[in-house]
């Protein structure tokens, strides 16, 4: 066992962690959009059926991350590079066995003894998050939002556990993932991740060390420079720090354990450069509705068909100014326009206005349920 409970600091890797970011950032969530290049040939090879059992087996709710990482750290894996020895300790676990774990990481005043084992395994487990979080000192802005999900979270995780309903399907199905499809695809990333470590090392001046590490050579988007609240805590001194090396290019990506934190430092140019895209792509088609009138001319467009002689008269402004208006809505994607005689006739895209607001919520992370 890796885990590193101490104080201290060190670069390392995290084969568990991989597989949560591979699962719930790329397969299973929209955000998948903003990986790398590399990161998307690897969902693109994934075959529909594989994804479609995922989410069967996982519920409806799967958008939400299962703890991985945390029934990892529970475990003492979560800093193992080889996959049989970072799964392993996990899959082996019963229920029983990991509320017996979570109590030990529990100060005795602050373990929930009342229950049955499902419930004290929730309460626990969500208590240790929550409570890492706090000491962290992380500003959570919607408490009662991310309750809910570490609940969730530790709940979808039952069934997995030894003895599971859905145990042996679970853990077949990350086995066939990995063994034909992810450790292949790792293998392809080895300079990647080396060269990630080497530029870790040489900005850290080694592996690993005691007291408080330089933060100013991570990149701006790293949640240790721009979260003042983290940066102090690191700076306290009494958390161990991991670097996160990866071939994931996560650059912003932070875990935050009992007196732990995790933190990824990739290269984040692609990623960044794919959401600032994307960013700008939503926006532009946003500006086609941000005009009242123009809003006003897609309900007439889609109750009544009217032309832009009739919504000009309706609205009472110019015929042109409609024109005008039909073209920013055009050029957005929203409407189509076909001539018909001196008169032009317009159709709405609805499937182009649901993709605008579908992809509103991806850009802002707010996935269904939430």
């Amino acid at each position: 066992m890796t885990d590193p409970i101490t104080h201290g600091w060190q670069v390392g890797r995290s084969i568990v962690l991989e597989l949560q970011f591979v699962l719930f950032w790329g397969i299973l969530s929209e955000q998948r959009r903003f990986s790398s290049a590399a990161v998307q040939r690897l969902i693109a090879d994934i075959p529909a059926a594989w994804i479609k059992e995922l989410t069967t087996l996982l519920g409806a709710e799967s958008t939400n991350e299962l703890p991985l990482d945390y029934m990892a750290w529970i475990a003492q894996t979560l800093f193992e590079d080889d996959y049989s020895a970072g799964t392993l300790p996990i899959r082996e676990l019963t229920l029983a066995q990991g509320v017996e774990l979570l109590a030990e990481r529990l100060p005795a005043g602050e373990r929930s003894v009342a229950g049955s084992l499902a419930e004290r395994w929730q309460e626990n487990g969500s208590h240790l998050i929550r409570s890492a979080l706090r000491r962290a000192a992380y500003d959570a802005t919607a408490p009662d939002w991310l309750d809910r999900r570490l609940r969730l979270g530790f709940r979808q995780m039952i069934p997995l556990l030894r003895n599971g309903e859905h145990h042996s399907r679970f853990w077949h199905w990350l086995d066939r993932f990995y063994y034909d499809r992810y450790r292949e695809w790792r293998v392809s990333q080895t300079e990647n991740m080396a060269a990630q470590e080497q530029q870790g090392i040489a900005a850290l001046g080694g592996r690993s060390g005691s007291g408080v590490p330089p933060l100013d050579w991570l990149p701006p988007i790293n949640a240790l420079r721009h979260r003042a609240n983290l940066a102090a805590t690191v700076a306290t001194g009494e958390w161990s720090l991991v670097f996160w090396a990866q071939p994931l290019e996560l650059a912003d990506s932070v875990t935050i354990l009992p007196h732990q934190l995790v933190v990824a430092f990739g290269d984040p140019s692609e990623s960044l450069a794919r959401f600032v895209a994307f960013s700008e792509n939503v926006a532009q088609r946003l500006k086609a509705l941000s005009d009242p009138t123009r809003l006003f001319i897609l309900r007439l467009i889609r109750r009544f068909s009217m032309d832009n002689t009739e919504m000009a008269d309706v609205l009472e402004i110019a015929r042109p100014t409609v024109s005008v208006h039909a073209k920013v809505l055009r050029e957005a994607g929203l409407i189509h326009t076909k001539q018909i005689g001196r008169q032009a006739q317009h159709e709405i895209d609805a499937a182009a206005i649901r993709k605008l607001v579908d992809d509103l919520l991806v850009l802002l992370d707010l996935p269904e349920g939430e």
